[in-house]
């Protein structure tokens, strides 16, 4: 989509959106991939650094993706968790990457 068209849509902050989801930061990823895992509310997450498992230049900034474990509660403090990776896969088809990662998901109940 044009981004004139996106400004027209979403309003002057649509630059800084772009920017965050085409390059994510780490907490980023870690939040989106709990985001796919759960349809629970998150009330509050903690992110279990894990190693860097790839890394590519995005706009010519450098870009890496870590397999993260993130940590979701409900409101009673129950957990649902989910590896980074499991976002990393789709990250990294749409780079191109033929070290596209197989998906890893976990569920805690």
């Amino acid at each position: 989509m044009p981004r004139d068209y996106l400004r027209q849509m979403f309003g002057p902050g649509v630059d800084a959106a772009l920017e965050a989801y085409v390059a994510p930061s780490r907490e980023l990823l870690a939040v989106l991939a709990l985001f796919r895992v759960t349809q629970t509310i998150i009330f509050r997450y903690e992110i279990v650094q894990g190693p860097k498992v790839y890394e590519t230049e995005i706009n010519g900034k450098p870009w890496e993706i870590v397999n993260d474990t993130v940590i979701g509660y409900d409101r009673d403090g129950q957990m649902e968790h989910a590896d980074a990776r499991s976002l990393e896969h789709c990250l990294l088809a749409a780079c191109g990457s033929p070290a596209a990662p197989r998906l890893t998901r976990r569920h805690h109940y």
